[in-house]
């Protein structure tokens, strides 16, 4: 295993308990040690909470049938409610064109394979935790999701999706919504236009990580951190051979890449060439304040800087109460070059979010506690928002590639875990297909 975010940690633990004999490399520190999330990749750099609900993962372009796509946000900076957070170079405009030419009808059916894979992967994680309670025991696990909307319209609209997937479990009033949840009394009146509860669950993903790595280190994985893989080995025939760590060759039957929006580091195979860039999201915490929330939220802000945005009911370090805000969609292109200017505009929608939907607990907090819980982490995205899977032989074996998930990897990781055992056990899998980059290179559906 090349890379322990969370999509591969839980594809480690998949193959460990299917009996593979697993390794693993990560080129930061311990997720278990707790240093500076600037020392992290995305899944333990990012705040310590995740969202599961069936339109995870979602696709971003234009569905709408019978126009031309409207196609704009990459190339406007988020001061001008774009998502741009770079100066784009040769690779970038390569990836925005691409991003830009996806017709409606081609994001659709792109949209309805995500869809599905979602589906089934709310499906493992049930069984999953239910099989082992013990890995989540202790991850802060809420059910149910509480969808808000600002816009009548977009309400209105989402409720029909929402009903398609068979994710609706109730609709609230605004009235209705204060008084199931008391700490969103505050809120102005056209803050809240509408709410769906859907099926999710939210829960602490830095200690589901503690959790799985203990397991995978009882059963006796060999996990080694700090240790930057610098080339995969071929031979003459193109298959991968060995890792390089160091002065140090890695060998083994099969390989599993998942390396998070540093995809390109390790020259992967032609068809993933600058298929995957980096788009950055911000986290903002405060105290879960009485009356609390007791239900995890995602906001939409139709037209605001942070339009979209997940507050999660988690716990800080000490086990006090928290609500952890995660916002904002930064693309920053295969360099990763942060516009810091741009950034900070991120962070102000993202305070202002927190100030209309809970201005209690953004006063208890106070503006430089809020201003120290600042971070961002950068998601590794697709022009065609499809995740990619991909293989390559070894002489025993087979190097699978997965990642590219948009904002979904924690939702899908179940279901990339299985595809991947699937394709080690010389089996086809939905995925296989879906998340082909040949599927993208054709245009096909």
């Amino acid at each position: 295993m090349v890379g322990l975010g969370v999509v591969n940690l839980v594809t480690a633990h998949w193959l460990a308990r299917a009996g593979f004999e697993v390794s693993a490399v990560d080129a930061g520190p311990d997720p278990r040690l707790g240093e500076s999330w600037k020392r992290y990749g995305c899944s333990r750099g990012g705040a310590n909470a995740r969202m599961f609900t069936l339109t995870e993962a979602d696709d971003y372009h234009d569905r709408t049938l019978g126009r031309p796509p409207v196609h704009a946000q990459f190339r406007r900076p988020v001061s001008l409610r774009g998502w741009q957070l770079c100066a784009p170079g040769a690779a970038e405009e390569e990836w925005i064109g691409d991003f830009e030419r996806v017709p409606a009808w081609l994001a659709r059916a792109y949209n309805a394979d995500t869809l599905a894979l979602n589906r089934a992967s709310g499906a493992l994680w049930d069984t999953w935790i239910q099989a082992d309670p013990h890995l989540f025991a202790d991850v802060e696990l809420t059910r149910d999701i509480v969808r808000i909307y600002s816009d009548a319209g977009q309400f209105a609209e989402s409720l029909r999706r929402q009903d398609s997937v068979g994710a609706t479990k109730q609709v609230y009033t605004p009235a209705q919504l204060r008084a199931a949840q008391p700490a969103l009394a505050d809120a102005p009146a056209e803050a809240i236009a509408g709410c769906i509860v859907v099926e999710g669950f939210t829960l602490c993903v830095h200690d589901l990580m503690a959790a799985l790595l203990d397991d995978l280190e009882a059963a006796g994985a060999d996990l080694r951190f700090e240790t930057r893989v610098s080339e995969l080995l071929r031979d003459g025939e193109g298959r991968v051979m060995g890792a390089l760590t160091g002065d140090h060759v890695v060998r083994s039957d099969h390989f599993v890449l998942s390396l998070g929006a540093e995809f390109s580091s390790l020259s992967p195979p032609p068809a993933l060439r600058n298929r995957v860039h980096g788009v950055l999201g911000c986290w903002a915490t405060v105290p879960n304040i009485e009356p609390r929330l007791t239900a995890s939220v995602k906001l939409a802000r139709r037209g605001h800087n942070a339009e979209d945005a997940n507050v999660t009911v988690a716990r800080d370090p000490l086990g006090d109460p928290i609500l952890v805000f995660g916002s904002g969609y930064g693309y920053v292109g295969s360099r990763g070059k942060i516009d810091e200017s741009e950034l900070e505009a991120l962070y102000r929608a993202l305070v202002d979010t927190v100030r209309v939907y809970f201005p209690r607990a953004l006063d208890a907090a106070g503006k430089d506690r809020v201003r120290e819980s600042f971070r961002h982490c950068v998601r590794p995205w697709t022009a065609s928002n499809l995740g990619v899977f991909e293989t390559e032989p070894t002489p025993r074996g087979l190097a699978v590639w997965t990642g590219g998930h948009n904002t979904g990897g924690f939702a899908q990781a179940p279901v990339i875990a299985e595809a991947v055992h699937t394709a080690l056990s010389g089996g086809r899998h939905a995925m296989h297909v879906a998340y082909s980059p040949r599927r993208w290179a054709a245009g096909a559906t």
